[in-house]
C-alpha cells in the first residue's frame, strides 16, 4: 500500500506545471487511476478550482465506485450564508459521484479569515453528519498555519508547500508541533511544479536567480547516483508529513514515482546533507508559484 503518495490531479482538469503545462485527456486519467489503484495508492488530491478535475474523477468513480480517499478543496469566493457553503460542498460531491469527502480543505487562508464564522460551522455540521471525514486548510505561509492551528476550530488536516528550495514550514518546529494536536500534514509542491527538471534555456529570464541551484541539483543527482525525484521526495519525507502530493503525466511516471517511494530511506540523504542545505531559497517570488512572472 502506497499511502504516503497522494495522487495530485490539477492536470486532470487544467494545463498545469511549469515544465510541461499539460492537461491530460480523460482516457489517460482513467489509465493513471487504474494503475494507481492497482499499485496501492489510496488517496487523490483535487479541488473544484482545478477545472473539470472533479468531474473527470467522477466519471471514473461512476463505473468503479469510490475506490480512493478524496482530498478536495472549498473554492475561494464570497460566502454570505451557510447555503453558499453547502452548495459548493454538494457540488463537489455530485461532481465526483460520492456521498462523502474524506478531507475537505479551505483552498485559501483568505476564505478562513473573511468567512470562517460562516464556513466553519457548516464544516462541523457536515462532519457530524458523516458527509466530511476531516476538514482543514491549504496554506502558503507559516503565519497562516499558526493562526489557524492556534484558534482550533476542529481542524484536523493541513496542506503546505515543502521542497528542496522551500524550507519555511520545516523550520522552527512548525510541523512537529502539529503531531501532538493530531493534525495530519500533507506536503505539496514537492517538485515545485517541475521547476527542478527544467533545462538551462527555459530558466533564462525570471528564473535566472536559481539557475545555479537547479544546475547543482542535477550535479548532485549525478555525483550521488540518485534521481532528482528521489532526492526531492526523500527530503520532504525526512520531515513530519503524513503524505506527499505528486501529480503525474502518465502511467509510466506514476510507476517511477512509486518505485522511488518504495526504495526510499532517509539515509539516502546522509551524504547529501550539507549540499541539500545549500539549496534553500528564501525569495518568495521564486518559491511561491502564484508570484511567478512568466508568460
Amino acid at each position: 500500500m502506497n499511502n504516503r503518495l497522494i495522487l495530485g490531479t490539477a492536470n486532470f482538469g487544467l494545463e498545469y506545471g511549469i515544465a510541461n503545462k499539460k492537461k491530460l485527456g480523460e482516457d489517460v486519467v482513467h489509465s493513471i487511476l487504474e494503475k494507481a489503484y492497482e499499485m496501492g495508492v489510496t488517496t487523490l488530491d483535487t479541488a473544484s478550482a482545478y477545472g473539470d478535475a472533479e468531474n473527470v474523477i467522477g466519471s471514473f468513480f461512476r463505473t468503479k465506485g469510490k475506490c480512493f480517499q478524496v482530498i478536495t478543496k472549498l473554492p475561494t469566493h464570497d460566502y454570505r450564508n451557510p447555503s453558499d457553503v453547502k452548495r459548493d460542498i454538494d457540488t463537489s460531491l455530485s461532481n465526483m459521484y460520492i456521498d462523502s469527502i474524506d478531507y475537505l480543505l479551505l483552498h485559501s487562508y483568505g476564505t478562513y479569515e473573511e468567512y470562517g464564522n460562516i464556513v466553519l460551522p457548516v464544516l462541523n455540521e457536515y462532519k457530524e453528519e458523516g458527509i466530511i471525514g476531516n476538514f482543514g486548510i491549504s496554506v502558503y505561509h507559516p503565519y497562516e498555519l499558526n493562526n489557524v492551528v492556534d484558534r482550533g476550530h476542529g481542524i484536523s488536516a493541513v496542506e503546505v508547500p515543502i521542497n528542496l528550495f522551500d524550507r519555511r514550514f520545516v523550520s522552527n518546529d512548525h510541523l512537529s508541533s502539529l503531531i501532538n494536536k493530531n493534525i495530519r500534514v500533507f506536503a505539496r509542491s514537492v517538485f515545485l511544479q517541475g521547476l527542478f527538471f527544467m533545462d538551462d534555456l527555459k530558466l533564462a529570464g525570471f528564473f535566472n536567480p536559481v539557475k545555479g541551484r537547479i544546475k547543482r541539483i542535477r550535479e548532485l543527482s549525478e555525483i550521488y547516483q540518485i534521481a532528482i525525484e528521489s532526492m526531492a521526495i526523500s527530503f520532504v519525507l525526512s520531515h513530519s508529513v503524513d503524505g506527499i502530493v505528486l501529480g503525474v503525466d502518465s502511467v509510466e511516471q506514476l510507476e517511477k514515482n512509486i518505485s522511488y517511494l518504495d526504495n526510499l530511506s532517509v539515509k539516502n540523504l546522509s551524504g547529501l546533507k550539507d549540499d541539500i542545505e545549500s539549496l534553500e531559497v528564501q525569495d518568495e517570488s521564486i518559491i511561491l508559484p502564484y508570484k511567478w512572472q512568466i508568460d
